[in-house]
């Protein structure tokens, strides 16, 4: 009865001998080895510059509607337009150290006393007219991300022009000399914007 109860223990013991060998075993076979190494890190955010004739805020200085002239030949006077001169203006925009790319618009609105049969193109050879709607007009434009010097600055030119006369038939031209006429010895104002803002990097130009 003795030697049956020691080989039950025997027996129990060499299972629970067993049972940990195999826990041991399966330990070993799911370990490995693993490092966690802890830092900081810095995210660079890119810096934003815009600048409009040289100015970051509002623009103190008036913008030369007139610029430069042509079509005076001595018979305008100096800084003043009429029937038959055009020019063109220029607005300088400056995005250097801008880290991003540059969208911007240039409006001109608010126009008082603006001839009628006055016209603003933005290229010289005037085929690309500026509609004035509401007496407003708008030009817009992208300067890339370049680290090159001055490569980021970029001179908006919008070109004007007053015809000498306007319309295709002596009735159009007559009745467009009387609006000049009455467009004469004003002076033109308006109020000047230009605002620049991020491109959107995910939108391809």
């Amino acid at each position: 009865m003795e030697q049956k109860t020691d080989n039950k223990n025997k027996i129990i013991i060499a299972l629970a001998i067993l049972t940990i060998v195999i826990l041991l075993v399966g330990i070993w076979a799911f370990a490995r080895y693993t490092s966690t190494i802890t830092g900081s890190g810095t995210l660079s955010v890119a810096a934003w510059s815009f600048k409009v004739n040289g100015q970051s805020q509002n623009l103190t200085e008036d913008v030369d509607l007139i610029g430069t002239m042509s079509g005076v030949n001595g018979k305008v006077a100096s800084k003043h337009i009429a029937p038959g001169t055009n020019g063109s203006f220029d607005v300088s925009i400056d995005a250097t150290g801008s880290e991003v790319a540059v969208e911007y618009s240039v409006v001109l609105s608010n126009f008082s006393n603006l001839p009628k049969n006055l016209h603003f193109y933005t290229d010289s050879a005037m085929k690309n007219e500026v509609t004035v709607s509401d007496g407003t007009f708008t030009i817009s434009g992208y300067i890339p991300y370049d680290t090159t010097e001055n490569a980021m600055k970029k001179t908006a030119t919008i070109y004007w022009a007053w015809p000498y006369q306007t319309g295709t038939t002596d009735e159009e031209k007559a009745e467009n000399d009387i609006q000049d006429t009455k467009d004469a010895g004003k002076d033109v104002t308006c109020d000047i914007a230009v605002t620049g803002w991020q491109s959107n990097p995910t939108v391809a130009e």
